[in-house]
C-alpha cells in the first residue's frame, strides 16, 4: 500500500507530503523566476543536507508542523531507496488560487523524483513534496487496436482528469473496468519509476475487447487541498479514494465513445482493501482485488518497516533499533486511539485520527464475506508490501464461495511484475517491469464470464 504522509510515504510510495493548502489552477504570474530560484534553493539545501535552510523558508503553519529532524529523517530514508541526486532534468509551475507550485524533476541514482514546492504570496513555503516521478515524458503510443481519449469527471471542487482506453473495433456493448489506486498521490498509470501497472492493465484489456477508465487520484491532483483536510482531521479513505471511485463507476455507465456494457471495479492495494466497502454502493457487475490487505494498516506498516530495515546494511544497528522502536510506539498509539482523541499526526505514523478511526470500524475480510457479487482476488507471491498471508486470509474466509475466484502468482511483486527471490525489494520498482499477459488474461476471463 502507499499512504501519502510521513514514514508510511517513505516506506510505500517513496514520497513525502507535508501540509499545505490550495485548490484549482489559475493563471500563472508573469515572472516565475523568483519562485524557480527559491525552489532551486530548496533543492540545493536537500543535496547539502542543510535542512535548517529549508525550514527557515517555511510559513508559520509549516514551521509548526515540520521540524528539521523529521525532514532529515524522511529525506535520508528516501535517499536509501532512490540513491543520491544526479541532476535536475525538468521544471514546471502552475498557480492554484493564491499559491504558486514549482515542480523540479530530478534524476537520482535509482530513478526520478519530483520536488514540488508550494509558495504563498510572500514566497514562503506552504507545502513541500518529494514524489515518485515518471521522469521524462513517456510518449509510447497504445498498442495497435487500442484507442485512448482524455476524459474528465468528478465533483465541482475536485474535477479529475483521466484516460479512457477502449478497443478500436469490438462488439458492443463494451465492458468497462474502473481502476482504483493504492494509497498515495498516484497518477492514472499508478506509476512507480518506469513501472506503470495500470497502463499495462488498460492496454492489455483493450487488446482483449475491454475498455478501461483510469484517472489521476485526488491526492495527486489536489495534494495541497487534501493535506489541509488531513491537518484539520477531516480526511478518511472516503475522501482519499472512495468518493472518486464511485463517481468514476457512474461516469463509465454513461460513456458516449461507444455503448458501454457492464462496469467492473478493480482496486489495487488500498483500493483493493476498499473494494468490499465500495461494493455496498457501486452496484458494479463484478469486483477485482489486486494485492488486498487483510490486516490493520498499522500492522502492515510495522511489518514493512521491519523488513526494509533488515535490508539496510548501511545504517548502524543502534539507529535502526531506535527507528523501529519509534514505529512500534506509534503503532501502539494507533491501537489505543479512541473517538475524541486529539493526538498529533506525527505520533500516529503521519496519519490523522479520523482516518484511522474510520478504518478501525472496517474489516475488509468480513465485508468480502458479505459480498454476493462476482469477485476475483489476485496476489503476487513475492509481495513484501501486502504479504501472501493476507491473500490466504481472504482465501480461507471465502473458501467454497461460488462467486469468488482466488489466484496467486509465485513470481510477482506488489506491482504485479515478475522477479526472482523469495521476496521482492524496492529496487525492483525502479528497474521497471510489466504486468504479464497471464494476469491480464485472468482478469479478461473473469469479465467475460461474469
Amino acid at each position: 500500500m502507499k499512504r501519502w504522509h510521513g514514514i508510511l510515504a517513505l516506506l510505500l510510495a517513496f514520497c513525502l507530503l507535508l501540509p499545505m493548502g490550495c485548490g484549482k489552477s489559475t493563471e500563472a504570474p508573469r515572472d516565475m523566476e523568483p519562485y524557480y530560484d527559491r525552489a532551486e534553493t530548496v533543492l540545493t539545501a536537500f543535496c547539502e543536507e542543510d535542512y535548517g535552510a529549508i525550514t527557515a523558508l517555511f510559513d508559520a503553519t509549516m514551521q509548526q508542523t515540520l521540524g528539521t529532524e523529521r525532514l532529515a529523517e524522511a529525506y535520508e530514508g528516501i535517499k536509501k531507496t532512490k540513491g543520491a541526486f544526479v541532476k535536475e532534468v525538468a521544471r514546471a509551475s502552475e498557480v492554484q488560487e493564491d499559491y504558486v507550485v514549482v515542480v523540479l524533476t530530478c534524476l537520482h541514482e535509482n530513478g526520478y523524483l519530483d520536488l514540488r514546492v508550494v509558495f504563498d504570496g510572500e514566497k514562503r513555503i506552504s507545502g513541500l513534496q518529494l514524489l515518485e516521478s515518471k521522469g521524462p515524458k513517456d510518449t509510447t503510443p497504445p498498442p495497435q487496436g487500442v484507442l485512448e481519449k482524455e476524459v474528465s469527471f468528478g465533483t465541482e471542487a475536485y474535477p479529475l482528469k483521466g484516460t479512457l482506453s477502449y478497443p478500436e473495433s469490438a462488439q458492443e456493448p463494451v465492458p468497462v473496468v474502473v481502476l482504483v489506486h493504492g494509497s498515495g498521490p498516484c497518477d492514472r498509470d499508478e506509476s512507480v519509476g518506469p513501472t506503470r501497472p495500470f497502463r499495462d492493465i488498460a492496454w492489455g484489456l483493450g487488446q482483449r475487447g475491454i475498455a478501461v477508465l483510469r484517472y489521476d487520484k485526488r491526492t495527486y491532483t489536489y495534494a495541497t487541498a487534501c493535506a489541509v483536510e488531513v491537518a484539520a482531521d477531516r480526511f478518511t479513505v472516503r475522501e482519499e479514494t472512495m468518493d472518486d471511485a464511485l463517481l468514476a463507476v457512474e461516469y463509465a455507465r454513461h460513456l458516449t465513445e461507444f455503448t458501454p456494457g457492464p462496469v467492473y471495479l478493480l482496486g489495487h492495494s488500498l483500493g483493493a482493501m476498499l473494494v468490499p466497502r465500495m461494493a455496498e454502493e457501486a452496484d458494479a457487475a463484478g469486483y477485482i482485488m489486486l494485492a488486498a490487505p487483510a490486516q490493520p494498516l498499522e500492522d502492515l506498516i510495522l511489518m514493512q518497516y521491519t523488513y526494509l530495515l533488515s535490508l539496510d546494511t548501511a545504517t548502524p544497528q543502534v539507529e535502526k533499533d531506535a527507528q523501529l522502536a519509534s514505529v512500534c510506539a506509534q503503532v501502539e498509539n494507533i491501537k489505543r486511539l479512541e473517538p475524541g482523541d486529539h493526538q498529533m499526526n506525527k505520533d500516529l505514523l503521519g496519519m490523522n485520527p479520523a482516518y484511522l478511526l474510520d478504518l478501525k470500524e472496517y474489516d475488509p475480510v468480513t465485508a468480502a464475506v458479505a459480498m454476493t457479487q462476482p469477485l476475483l482476488i489476485l496476489q503476487g507471491g513475492r509481495d513484501y508490501q501486502v504479504p501472501l498471508s493476507d491473500f490466504e486470509t481472504y482465501q480461507k474466509a471465502l473458501a467454497g464461495r461460488k462467486n469468488v475466484t482466488c489466484v496467486s502468482y509465485e513470481k510477482l511483486n506488489h506491482l504485479f511484475c515478475e522477479g526472482e527471490g523469495e521476496r521482492s525489494i524496492p529496487q525492483e520498482y525502479i528497474a521497471g517491469g510489466s504486468v504479464p499477459d497471464y494476469v491480464i488474461d485472468e482478469i479478461a476471463s473473469f469479465i467475460r464470464n461474469h
